[in-house]
């Protein structure tokens, strides 16, 4: 009764506290602080040949949660080594793998760097695992290939003219974070700034032959995906990716209106007013690309080509054939000019520098 009223994590201390009594008479309780003291009177027992006292004294030590959290990184993994070597020689197969398990996550590549007296069991436990990273964070640039089309033009001015799109970029910059379910899957998401410039060249103002319009469009974009190693522990590694990318956009140099008929378009407000729609939903995309990733021991840099295969058309201004057909009530009537924009993205070029915050052994 008294044993299931006490608390695990001090019941753990406690026999913890015994077992060093009875191997080490002259410790007091007060040094007991974190599980250092444990590991070197562990070495001493196991020297000794006394590998049963090692491996319970051990044990007791990792599951004692607040002193094994007080205890250095570099101490864990002599623990956890020690404790499965022991194991080994106590022909306890399923802890030792467990205790290299966790030695693996504080030290990814032991495999390079086996002490003289690891055991040629624990070599081999050791490099039958396979270690991924498994929490990674990293930041992003990227560049967009996409192909801007003028639909359709309306304007109340009189002058000839040719509309068209002089020039157009898109790239952006990103954090992501991602997480491992697997030695080959993993997931991860994404906050991206995406900046979008068009020039267009459209309808002449009074006294003036031509007027070009900036439109500047801004996008927060939060891209979520999954991925599949082809190749894993090597230093390049190919992969395969699709996932969903959500954009919202801003109010920058451009006001974003909307329209309960035709929908959202921007206002660029220069000399003269531009209301610009687009013909296709831009604030949903679905990717699919693929990458090759070079990794050293704890960053990687990485490198991916995306692409958007689906364009999705929305309810606009197609129906309208001169700016005289438009409602008045609508406010985007008043505009000098008003173009419907055919933006499909196409090709995204990705490039990436990770850092790995954690591994898992598989």
């Amino acid at each position: 009764m008294l044993i299931k009223i006490i608390k695990p994590g001090i019941l753990n201390k406690i026999t913890l506290l015994i077992i060093l009594l009875f191997t080490s008479p002259l410790i007091t309780c007060s040094q007991v602080k974190d599980c250092s003291f444990a590991y070197y009177n562990a070495m001493n027992l196991y020297n000794e040949g006394k590998v049963d006292t090692t491996f319970n004294l051990l044990s007791s030590c990792i599951n004692g949660d607040q002193l094994f959290r007080k205890t250095s990184i570099s101490t864990r993994v002599d623990i956890y080594r020690l404790c499965a070597l022991s194991a080994l020689l106590l022909d306890k197969p399923d802890d030792a793998q467990l205790n290299i398990r966790r030695l693996l996550k504080f030290r990814p590549y032991y495999k390079n760097d086996f002490a003289k007296d690891d055991l040629s069991e624990f070599r081999r436990i050791v490099t039958e695992f396979i270690v991924q990273p498994k929490l990674v964070m990293g930041i992003n640039y990227f560049m967009d290939f996409p192909e801007v089309n003028v639909e359709k033009s309306l304007t109340a001015h009189t002058e000839p003219y040719t509309p068209e799109i002089t020039s157009f970029s898109e790239s952006g910059w990103g954090l992501l974070l991602e997480n491992s379910f697997s030695k080959n899957i993993y997931a991860g998401i994404g906050l991206n700034m995406l900046y979008l410039d068009i020039m267009y060249d459209g309808a002449p103002l009074p006294f003036q032959q031509e007027f070009t319009y900036p439109i500047p469009i801004r996008y927060i974009e939060s891209p979520v995906y999954a991925g599949y190693k082809l190749r894993i522990d090597k230093k390049i590694i190919p992969y395969f990716q699709i996932g969903l990318i959500g954009r919202y956009p801003l109010d920058y140099e451009v006001k974003r209106l909307k329209s309960e008929e035709y929908g959202e378009y921007y206002l660029v407000e220069n000399y003269g007013n531009l209301a610009v729609f687009f013909d296709n939903y831009d604030r949903l995309d679905l990717s699919l690309g693929s990458g090759i990733k070079y990794s050293f021991k704890k960053t990687c840099l990485d490198f991916s080509i995306i692409c958007f295969p689906l364009h999705i058309n929305k309810n606009s201004i197609e129906e309208f054939n001169n700016i005289n057909e438009i409602p008045p009530t609508e406010s985007f009537a008043h505009a000098d000019e008003i173009i419907l924009l055919d933006l499909k993205r196409r090709l995204r070029i990705e490039f990436g520098y990770k850092y790995y915050f954690s591994f898992k052994a598989y």
